[in-house]
């Protein structure tokens, strides 16, 4: 859902800038921050291989070169080019019937081409992550494109909830579950609108900056608590450490661009 939304964003914004400036604007919001973050986990993992006598070597996969030192990193330089990608494509042929239905076509194919490559595990990582949300990249697409229409966006889950059958059908079913509800809900938050107020303006702040934290208090919490992963209470206080860290540094200028 969360990526799906990305896409439409991008896209209601698309043909505002030039593609310098484009590329320029998504760096600073996505880049620097997964620079930052980059370092930050880089110093975790060389500080915690020291703390456990472990060889330095053992913390680094060459994915990392890729992505970062922590695989949640991903999800930063993936939607900086995969969005400039779908955002300029769509500039360049334009938004009409055909495109349209040219990309509907394409959802379900794209979906069972996802679907059975994760579901035969035949991708490692970083590219299972990104296969694993390139259906919700098109969603957002579709959901731009039928963006204030009803029968649109009711076909569009129409035809996830047909893919999802099929899927569940032959099997091949890795993220078809995760796609199906992420359809529903996005239209479900195209329909119903809300009042934007300061509950849902802070929410809205720090949830990228939650996301990009919450592995690193994981990790410290896992060694200062009594309870462990798997259990409510130690879910609730990574929550609760995620939101107390990322609204404090949203107050200190030195850490506000990384989240």
């Amino acid at each position: 859902m969360f990526t799906a939304f990305v896409f439409f964003y991008a896209l209601s914004g698309a043909g505002k800038r030039s593609f310098v400036e484009d590329v320029k604007h998504r760096a600073q919001r996505l880049l620097l921050p997964w620079l930052a973050w980059c370092a930050v986990y880089f110093a975790a993992k060389v500080a915690d291989a020291m703390l456990r006598g472990a060889p330095l070597a053992s913390e680094f996969e060459y994915w990392m070169l890729v992505v970062g030192p922590k695989i949640h990193l991903w999800f930063l330089p993936f939607v900086f080019v995969a969005g400039l990608a779908f955002t300029h494509v769509i500039v360049r042929v334009g938004n009409d019937a055909l495109v349209n239905t040219a990309c509907l076509v394409l959802f379900p194919v794209v979906q069972m081409a996802c679907f059975y490559l994760l579901t035969e595990g035949l991708l490692e990582r970083p590219f299972s992550q990104w296969v694993f949300v390139l259906p919700a990249c098109f969603l957002g697409v579709l959901l731009h494109f039928a963006r204030g229409d009803w029968d649109k966006q009711l076909l569009i889950c129409g035809v996830t909830v047909g893919t999802y059958l099929v899927a569940e059908a032959t099997g091949w079913n890795h993220g078809a579950e995760q796609l199906l509800i992420a359809s529903g809900a996005c239209v479900l938050a195209l329909i119903i609108h809300l009042p934007a107020n300061g509950l849902s303006k802070t929410l809205a702040g720090i949830s990228l900056g939650i996301y990009l934290i919450h592995p690193l208090l994981d990790a410290m919490l896992r060694r200062v608590l009594p309870v462990g992963p798997g259990e409510v209470a130690f879910a609730i206080a990574v929550i609760v450490a995620s939101l107390l860290a990322i609204l404090m540094m949203q107050r200190l200028p030195l850490f506000r661009r990384m989240v």
